[in-house]
């Protein structure tokens, strides 16, 4: 049994803004989505936001907004 990381995914809430379009959403899933220890990451253009299960032993939420300003967009805020 793997025990170095959580056994239960944590979720967040990424509000994103600066995203215009389908491609601007397709990037922010892809800069979520290559982090190691990100299960899943829906972004919905609409709503701003992205919803990101993650294991908590290997992502931060920083982490998550790092990647995001990476892709070039700017994160208003992160919810747990």
């Amino acid at each position: 049994m793997n025990t170095s990381t959580s056994p239960h995914p944590a979720v967040a809430i990424v509000t994103i803004d600066g995203m215009h379009c389908p491609a601007c959403s397709a990037r922010v899933k892809k800069a979520l989505t290559s982090l190691p220890g990100v299960l899943t990451a829906e972004v919905s253009l609409e709503q701003r936001q992205a919803t990101v299960t993650y294991e908590p032993g290997r992502i931060t939420p920083e982490l998550l907004q790092q990647a995001v300003v990476e892709a070039g967009y700017t994160v208003a805020g992160i919810a747990s």
